[in-house]
């Protein structure tokens, strides 16, 4: 997965592991800027993909 600041291209990443039948899987972000992806991920991207 790339570091697109487009909520949709992360959805769509995450997904293909949903439909691929994976039950487990990581999110992470390497930099400095955790607080601000975990927001991210939080307000913009959780939830479009529920």
């Amino acid at each position: 997965m790339n570091g697109s600041p487009d909520p949709e291209v992360h959805v769509q990443a995450i997904r293909q592991y949903v439909e691929a039948r994976f039950d487990e899987g990581y999110v992470n972000q390497i930099d400095e800027e955790q607080d601000a992806f975990f927001d991210f991920y939080e307000r913009e991207v959780l939830p479009r993909g529920r």
